[in-house]
């Protein structure tokens, strides 16, 4: 079981949002138990005020150090080795290899800033700033799901599923999931009657071996498309794998496959990027 604290000053968002989401469902199954901080109930004055104005220039407020290091403070005591996490654009951009090792952690204290951020004295007190994204948003706790949220579905589905999305496909962190589609097999185009749009020939044959392989270069040619910078990743970790004395298979899926059909695939999906189809 993952134990979780949210530090938050929107404790009822915090627990509003964990009842539309797969996190509920983590709970209910034992995966996730969640406890939310209300950081004001860690401040001194009657107001319970948790922000301040920003030293020097720069206009709009920030979180004080004292009650939140009380509120990480006291969340601590509740754990044996828990790891804190910051959501911050300065951070680490979340990415499926950052997923899979918090995956394995079994304590995690998140903090959720608001205002302009928090005091910097308090970093110091954590392990590890994440960004959801090179953007910035008011609510941290959205940030904070963002990441919980990427945790728990690691942990909560079946470990075929997993491995067919996107940045996790035939457990390879670099490509982007397959076009995929359903019933019917084939539809009227209503923007042309006399064209067809239909469900690719090799899915309806059910050829296993066939459609993973379609699968395989289809997903390939989705990335060098719409993320060319994920594909020179991919490569570049092939090509280490390859090179490597051990024969490797990045899951079961690909067994079959020979490391000269696997480069006749990525050979058709750079062509399938040059050649219209």
């Amino acid at each position: 079981m993952l134990k979780t604290f949210i530090l938050t000053i929107f404790p009822k968002l915090t627990k509003d949002l964990l009842n539309l989401s797969i996190l509920k469902r983590a709970i209910n199954k034992k995966i996730l138990e969640i406890e939310i901080i209300n950081i004001r109930d860690f401040t001194d004055d009657k107001h319970k005020k948790v922000d301040d104005y920003i030293y020097g220039i720069k206009k709009g407020m920030l979180f004080k150090f004292e009650p939140l290091y009380k509120a990480l403070t006291y969340s601590k005591k509740k754990c044996k080795n828990p790891y804190v996490i910051l959501p911050s654009p300065k951070g680490k951009i979340l990415n499926s290899n950052i997923i899979k090792d918090l995956s394995k952690l079994n304590e995690i204290i998140f903090i959720a800033p608001n205002y302009e951020g928090i005091d910097e004295r308090i970093i110091r007190f954590i392990n590890e700033e994440i960004s959801i994204g090179d953007y910035v948003i008011s609510s941290g706790e959205l940030a904070v799901f963002v990441i919980l949220e990427s945790i728990i579905r690691k942990l909560v589905i079946d470990e075929n599923s997993y491995i067919e999305d996107s940045f996790s496909l035939f457990n390879i962190p670099f490509l982007l999931e397959n076009p995929q589609y359903t019933r019917p097999n084939k539809l009227i185009n209503p923007l042309n009657n006399n064209f067809n749009l239909e469900v690719p020939e090799y899915l309806v044959k059910g050829n296993h071996k066939e459609i993973i392989k379609k699968n395989l270069e289809n997903s390939l040619t989705q990335t060098i498309y719409k993320k060319p910078e994920l594909y020179i990743k991919f490569y570049k970790y092939f090509q280490i794998k390859k090179k490597s004395k051990k024969i490797y298979y990045p899951h079961t899926f690909l067994k079959f496959l020979n490391y000269k059909e696997i480069d006749e695939i990525l050979y058709n999906s750079i062509l399938n990027n040059v050649i219209p189809s």
